[in-house]
């Protein structure tokens, strides 16, 4: 059926994309980092985008996309703090929240969702990529 286009998503929540994808904590930058650092972190880990906080609490985002377009417009912005240039924060979705839902939210503007286990007291983030990952299994 895979084949063919059609892929049985039926009852794939929020916690059947973290689940396989557990990679541990997330990791986010405070609004004190410098858009170097932040861009250090994100290649090193291999992430187009993540969440910023401040004070532990997440506060914004930073994605590729948006600093590329503004260090190759201002090339001086790598020096700034994130919290200067970040964009709004990912929004939140309940942990059980459906996947033809998640899909819909995941969009150009708003490249990840952010889900809050508190059972487990972790917050995790879902991209295009863990949607993708889950329905080609």
């Amino acid at each position: 059926m895979m084949k063919m286009g059609y892929i049985d998503k039926t009852g794939l929540t929020a916690k059947d994309l973290i689940s396989t994808n557990q990679k541990g904590a997330l990791i986010s930058v405070d609004t004190h980092t410098t858009v170097a650092q932040a861009l250090h972190i994100m290649m090193q880990n291999d992430f187009s985008q993540m969440p910023v906080t401040d004070g532990g609490r997440i506060v914004g985002a930073i994605n590729e996309s948006v600093l590329y377009q503004q260090i190759v417009a201002h090339p001086d912005i790598k020096n700034k703090h994130v919290g200067e240039v970040m964009s709004a924060a990912f929004p939140f979705v309940d942990i059980s929240a459906p996947i033809d839902s998640i899909s819909a939210m995941l969009t150009s503007d708003n490249p990840a969702l952010l889900v809050r286990d508190f059972k487990v007291d972790k917050t995790y983030i879902i991209t295009r990529h863990d949607v993708m990952n889950a329905l080609t299994k």
